[in-house]
């Protein structure tokens, strides 16, 4: 009887030591989820700061590019607003307008459509890319509307 008992011992030894291997196991696993940036993350992070608007292009006109500093976006995710510092602006006195890159405070969020994020200023939508250091947000170039690409 006493060969017995210590078997049985023995096995439940084992499988006590099988169930805390396996909840170790899933802790570890689970802890690599869990800390992971989501997408949105990922991209307010990469968004965030200062950029220079460096070409518009699109519409009817030819594309029109601008010296590094001349029109400055400061992109802020604490209070969903773009600042936009425009030095070459010759519309003095008339209402601000996002779409002009008038001198102004713009609140903005950020959507997702068809798998696309969404920069939603106002009424105006357009597609955020990033592509090599730039930050390019598309208003339906393809729909004679404009392209935006800023450089930091």
């Amino acid at each position: 009887m006493e060969i017995k008992s210590n078997r049985m011992s023995i096995s439940i030894k084992k499988i006590k030591m099988y169930k805390r291997l396996v909840i170790i196991c899933l802790a570890t696993v689970l802890s690599f989820f869990s800390c992971s940036k989501s997408e949105n993350d990922v991209l307010q992070d990469s968004l965030v700061g200062t950029w220079s608007l460096v070409t518009i292009e699109g519409g009817l006109a030819q594309p029109v590019t601008y010296s590094k500093g001349e029109i400055v976006w400061f992109v802020n995710f604490d209070n969903n607003t773009i600042t936009i510092k425009n030095s070459v602006e010759h519309n003095v006195g008339i209402q601000q307008n996002f779409s002009l890159n008038h001198t102004g405070v713009y609140d903005f969020s950020i959507i997702t459509e068809n798998d696309n994020e969404i920069l939603v200023v106002g009424e105006r939508k357009g597609t955020i890319k990033k592509e090599q250091g730039k930050f390019i947000i598309d208003y339906g170039v393809a729909f004679d509307d404009v392209r935006y690409t800023l450089i930091r």
